[in-house]
């Protein structure tokens, strides 16, 4: 009696668990990258603006906080030091920006005062950091309508 042979398969190689693995080794490296960003300002709740666009470049990140304190990338400073610390800065690199965030709940007083101390020290290009919000045409009027029925 004669015994059957079995036929042997071509063997092939399965693509989409080599896709499923590139496809995690990606999430991977991105999620890598993001972590590895330097934010040296420290949180704080933004005001909005509708035009507002995102700007990625070196720069001196000065932060005043909601009780007025200022802070240089993440460290507290009185004004005085702050003026000669961004003085010492721009001497060396003269096209270096100056990015101001204030708290939304920071007084309007503070951060024209920072933004006073800046310009004094030679800082001429300096932003300020606002958060991204749509434009909503209508809510504008409704906050003129508001404030201008204020006595």
């Amino acid at each position: 009696m004669k015994i059957p042979r079995a036929v042997a398969k071509p063997s092939r190689v399965e693509i989409v668990p080599l896709i499923d693995l590139m496809f995690l080794l990606m999430v991977s490296f991105v999620y890598a990258a993001m972590s590895m960003t330097v934010h040296r300002a420290l949180p704080v709740d933004l005001p909005g603006a509708s035009g507002a666009a995102v700007q990625r470049d070196d720069h001196i990140a000065v932060t005043v906080d909601r009780s007025g304190a200022i802070f240089l990338d993440g460290r507290a400073v009185a004004p005085e030091e702050l003026a000669a610390e961004v003085k010492a800065r721009l001497a060396r690199t003269p096209d270096l920006k100056v990015s101001l965030d204030a708290d939304r709940g920071a007084a309007y007083g503070e951060a024209v005062r920072v933004l006073d101390v800046l310009r004094r020290a030679g800082a001429e290009r300096v932003r300020l950091s606002v958060q991204q919000e749509p434009f909503n045409h209508q809510d504008t009027k409704t906050q003129r309508h508001h404030q201008e029925k204020k006595p």
